[in-house]
């Protein structure tokens, strides 16, 4: 059977003493246990935990040319962990989503979707991430990045200079992104010159809220670092819309190009019309 775990609105992978790469809780049957039991037992036995509610989500079998497997899915919301038994597991670590390095990386992905449409379809409250980044302009050409190849997120695709806000960066999207700006591409703040805030942006993906601060600003920096994030270029703006952004940003990168000259901020509610990537606008104003 295959469990997937959340903690705190966080995922908890497993790392197995003989390997380098991260699975769900679960295992087989003992004799004489039913499918509820044996999970329950793993997942004490693989991650601690000790309170926790659990659910069963749906029956799976999997296959190739050398093996099969089938068993039960299931979902489960820790409410307390305690100590790792000493078995064989080395670690438990939590994750916003899947980690990059999956023991079982054919069927472990498809078993996840599944989870997170059926936590959708029963209305369980979403993780949220929060981002800020930023398009950086230097005369008439635009700093922007081309993903790494083997990121989880957006492999291979363009994007704007950002990341994940900290928790000590909740209420704070102008200077976590001045943070990742200076992390990925060595800029500091002080090169920076008329940052402002032009875009929020909300979608949703899977049971996950994402909500993007966009800034817009100038430097007079050339010289950029180098990052394990990607590779950074400086990208004529006429060039902009050629780029294969992810759905969401080659949207906004549409909306900012046709409206230049606006200095409002603009909410972006990303989905989907009649099949394509959509994105409903709306002017940020005080009602007051």
């Amino acid at each position: 059977m295959v469990v997937f775990t959340r903690h705190s609105g966080r995922w908890l992978f497993s790392r197995h003493r003989m390997r380098d790469t991260w699975e769900t809780q679960g295992g087989h049957i003992e004799p004489g246990e039913t499918p509820l039991a044996a999970a329950r037992r793993e997942l004490w036995e693989e991650c601690g935990a000790e309170d926790f509610s659990i659910a069963p989500v749906c029956d799976y079998h999997a296959a190739d040319e050398d093996s099969a497997a089938s068993g039960q899915v299931f979902y489960v919301e820790v409410r307390s962990i305690g100590p790792l038994p000493s078995n064989e597991m080395a670690e438990v670590r939590e994750f916003d989503g899947l980690p990059e390095k999956l023991t079982y990386s054919g069927i472990t992905p498809v078993l996840f979707a599944r989870v997170k449409r059926w936590l959708l379809e029963r209305g369980v409250p979403v993780h949220t991430m929060l981002c800020a980044s930023v398009f950086l302009r230097r005369g008439g050409k635009y700093l922007v990045m081309k993903r790494a190849e083997n990121k989880r997120l957006a492999p291979g695709k363009w994007a704007p200079i950002g990341g994940k806000l900290e928790p000590r960066e909740l209420n704070d999207p102008a200077n976590a992104c001045l943070r990742e700006v200076e992390e990925e591409t060595g800029i500091a703040p002080y090169r920076i010159a008329d940052f402002r805030l032009r875009y929020i942006l909300i979608r949703i993906a899977g049971t996950e809220i994402r909500q993007d601060y966009v800034y817009f600003g100038e430097t007079d920096a050339c010289d950029v670092i180098d990052t394990n994030e990607g590779e950074l270029h400086w990208v004529d703006e006429g060039d902009l819309l050629s780029l294969d952004f992810t759905p969401k940003f080659a949207v906004m990168v549409r909306h900012s190009v046709a409206n230049q000259d606006e200095k409002r901020v603009f909410v972006g509610v990303a989905g989907v019309r009649e099949g394509t990537p959509h994105v409903e606008w709306s002017v940020l104003e005080d009602y007051d």
